[in-house]
């Protein structure tokens, strides 16, 4: 049979949405449920009573819990991680009080150079004042004297040389004694000078 001819396209529309409710009719009655399930859901029951048997339980109140003891921090030592360059010293600071309870040092740290030194930035971990820092410097020569406590090294100092090569010397010195001497080499040059 043929569906060509006049009205040919509405009969072929018509085909389709037969076809479409034949399939429509075949899902439902494929997915529906099965007769346990099905005597379940059509039970003479009310729904209301079927919600009621089946509402959960409310849970007593619970007991409030107790709070986790607080651990008390073991020391670190963080003397694994330093840069070899910049050395450990004989026993170093345990962080265990104040550093001024330890013996006391009066170090002194001096630049020098033939032109402006520029930037330096510089680390005295058990000065009181001048435990970090950073600065310029316009002039030829820059000096700090402080005091500092405890066992070596007091100070940890950064400078670079110019651009024209001219050189920065540095001098530390503990209670009188140079401790590190330094200068830059070469155009930008730079010195970590540590005493």
């Amino acid at each position: 049979m043929s569906i060509s001819g006049p009205g040919s396209e509405r009969r072929a529309f018509l085909v389709f949405v037969v076809l479409a409710v034949v399939a429509t009719i075949g899902v439902i009655v494929w997915m529906r449920p099965e007769p346990a399930e099905r005597g379940a859901a059509d039970s003479p029951r009310s729904s209301t009573q079927q919600t009621e048997q089946t509402a959960p339980e409310i849970a007593p109140e619970r007991k409030a819990r107790k709070k986790p003891k607080k651990r008390k921090a073991e020391p670190v030592d963080f003397s694994s991680l330093a840069p070899p360059e910049l050395g450990t010293g004989p026993g170093g600071l345990s962080g265990d009080g104040d550093s001024s309870s330890m013996p006391r040092h009066r170090m002194t740290v001096t630049l020098t150079s033939t032109g402006p030194i520029g930037y330096i930035a510089m680390v005295i971990p058990t000065d009181t004042k001048h435990n970090g820092d950073k600065e310029y410097v316009a002039g030829s020569r820059w000096s700090l004297s402080t005091m500092v406590y405890g066992p070596p090294d007091y100070i940890a100092i950064f400078a670079q040389g110019g651009y024209d090569g001219r050189q920065v010397h540095c001098t530390v010195t503990v209670d009188g004694r140079v401790t590190a001497s330094r200068s830059t080499e070469g155009p930008y040059g730079t010195i970590w000078c540590q005493g």
